[in-house]
């Protein structure tokens, strides 16, 4: 618990002296550290949640100084470690801050490689319903893309999609997408 602490503490003060690149270093190091602490004990660690969001906020706003896509910068960061089990956790988390951060066509590129990357995943449907919602809240909004959107989401999470066969026993994923189609018709 307390080496948990002391590399979150350290995580967070690099990265409130910018040291991004080493605040990003050090919530990976954690997030490492959790996946091994939770495959011994089979307890989850307190501080995981915090540190993929603090990663991925770091990774936002280190995107936004190289002046690059943060779902590029994200994306290739993240491979340097390989492929993790937090990884996409964090790109989930990316989304969701760029979107809260008003950057609306970057989350738009986010959601979509989300679902470009894992498109069986059970959240797919949340996903391309905040791509119709973003659409519509652009500075100019683009309300034929949202309607594109709208086919998207009913091909590709419908009743006849292979996303539906392969999540159909999940019946909060199903009923979710279900919600989302209603609300889009």
């Amino acid at each position: 618990r307390l080496y948990e602490l002391a590399l979150y503490k350290l995580a967070w003060a690099t990265y409130k002296i910018d040291n991004l690149e080493g605040a990003m270093d050090l919530f990976m190091e954690l997030l490492d550290w959790a996946e091994e602490k939770e495959a011994r004990s089979g307890d989850q660690t307190d501080l995981k949640p915090e540190a993929v969001r603090y990663l991925a906020i770091a990774l936002a706003d280190a995107a936004t100084e190289g002046d690059v896509s943060p779902v590029e910068f994200g994306l290739s960061h993240l491979s340097r470690r390989g492929e993790r089990p937090w990884s996409f956790p964090v790109l989930i988390e990316l989304a969701g801050i760029l979107k809260d951060q008003a950057r609306f066509q970057e989350a738009i590129d986010a959601y979509l490689k989300l679902q470009q990357i894992k498109p069986n995943h059970p959240r797919g449907p949340e996903f391309q319903n905040n791509v119709i919602t973003l659409y519509k809240n652009l500075v100019e909004p683009d309300e034929a893309a949202a309607a594109r959107g709208r086919v998207a989401l009913t091909e590709n999470y419908g009743l006849d999609s292979q996303w539906y066969e392969v999540n159909k026993n999940d019946k909060v994923a199903t009923s979710a997408a279900t919600e989302y189609i209603l609300d889009a018709l």
